[in-house]
């Protein structure tokens, strides 16, 4: 089975003798029910369940997603995350340091040998982040990470 695969599978069936379609939910209950009157009529009883199936499996992967979201983000911080993290805000201070469009941010007056011992270490975290950037999840990356 796929891990995206839902386990049970809402479905519709059709019970000819009552003139109805049944759909049924991921547990097996009665969800909805689709009448008609003709056997040879009955296509839009039909399409009706099976728009409801399909309501019913998408609302059920939204669910399923957004609570693998929620246990990801749960999960405590692995080392190289916190490295990540570390790491990223060392850059940042040099970056503001140097770089910042906000003068009170900025060091005033760096000389050429200071600016080129901080833009080597820049570089190095950088290519520190770039490597572990692979195994870091994109919520820590994107800045939007928050603890639980």
């Amino acid at each position: 089975m796929r891990l995206n695969e839902i386990e049970s599978k809402p479905e519709s069936k059709l019970d000819i003798d009552n003139k109805v379609y049944i759909v049924y939910d991921e547990n097996g209950q009665e969800y909805s029910r689709h009448p008609f009157k003709e056997v040879w009529d009955s296509s839009p009883a039909r399409n009706a369940a099976t728009n409801d199936v399909r309501n019913l499996i998408s609302k059920l992967r939204i669910a399923r997603d957004n609570q693998s979201k929620k246990d990801i983000e749960a999960k405590p911080l692995s080392k190289l995350e916190q490295e990540y993290i570390v790491i990223h805000s060392k850059w940042q201070k040099y970056f503001d340091a140097m770089f910042s469009k906000d003068p009170s941010k900025r060091l005033p007056d760096l000389d050429d040998e200071t600016k080129q011992v901080y833009t080597d270490q820049m570089d190095k975290w950088m290519a520190r982040l770039d490597q572990i950037g692979q195994v870091v999840r994109k919520s820590i990356i994107n800045g939007t990470y928050k603890p639980s």
